[in-house]
């Protein structure tokens, strides 16, 4: 019986000790690599950018007045429209579209990443996820909730200042 024991020991312990060198050679791609890249390392290299590395990387700049179009599931295409204003990554402002109007809130990530939420009224609105790109173009999608009527509907959304 403690041969047993001491055999599933054993063997969870090799176990063990296997999956970590497989995490690292899957990790590093092989040992080798990861040697020879500390064999090339030059810190005198990366002391020039130790303050710039330690900055967070800048948030784009999307506040305006931008026109453009959006794409309904349901309504269909026509104009729209928002004014956006912006603090640090925090967005506010309202929108305009040819079916809908209200306010919008969000946030735009340093990635140029930007998220918002679209309100119509109470709880009603649109979750918007998109991108700023070419310095003056806000894209992508969006889709309904929190309405009595048209929750699921979903759209796209491409405005330009």
């Amino acid at each position: 019986m403690l041969a047993k024991i001491g055999f599933v020991i054993g063997a969870i312990a090799l176990a063990t000790f296997t999956m970590d060198r497989v995490e690292s050679l899957v990790a590093h791609r092989d040992f080798a690599g990861s040697i020879a890249w500390a064999e090339d390392w030059d810190s005198s290299a990366d002391d020039a950018d130790t303050e710039a590395d330690s900055q967070p990387a800048a948030v784009p700049d999307i506040s305006g007045v931008y026109s453009g179009t959006v794409n309904d599931h349901l309504s269909g295409s026509g104009s729209a429209d928002a004014t956006i204003s912006q603090t640090n990554n925090s967005l506010t402002g309202t929108f305009n579209t040819f079916f809908n109007s209200g306010t919008l809130k969000g946030k735009v990530q340093a990635n140029s990443k930007v998220h918002m939420r679209l309100t119509v009224g109470g709880s009603c609105g649109a979750n918007f996820k998109g991108t700023f790109k070419n310095g003056n173009e806000i894209t992508g999608n969006y889709h309904v909730t929190g309405c009595k009527k048209g929750n699921g509907d979903r759209g796209t959304l491409d405005i330009f200042r």
